[in-house]
């Protein structure tokens, strides 16, 4: 609970911050599966639409394998913030 509590104040700081740079960073390590990383390049690098189906995609390995040590809610919540933070970019409503 304590290390949730960080990521999200490290999270906020980094982007009232404007640093997305290291904002996606976190998001990064915080994630489990290799998929969410790689989208979260693509988002990064503004490749939207090819991120959001790698998104999906994760969420649908995600459902099917659950990531071991009880962490599959945190996993599959992890991708599809990540994947709706995709979806927002992609029609302009943070621009």
């Amino acid at each position: 609970m304590q290390e949730t509590r960080c990521f999200d104040a490290l999270a906020e700081l980094y982007s009232d911050l404007s640093e997305d740079d290291i904002l996606y960073g976190l998001w990064k390590r915080r994630c489990i599966h290799e998929a969410t990383r790689a989208g979260l390049s693509l988002v990064q690098h503004g490749y939207l639409e090819q991120a959001q189906g790698v998104f999906l995609d994760s969420m649908k390995i995600d459902t099917k394998s659950p990531a071991p040590n009880g962490t599959f809610w945190a996993s599959v919540l992890c991708t599809f913030v990540a994947w709706a933070f995709a979806l927002i970019l992609s029609v302009g409503f943070l621009l």
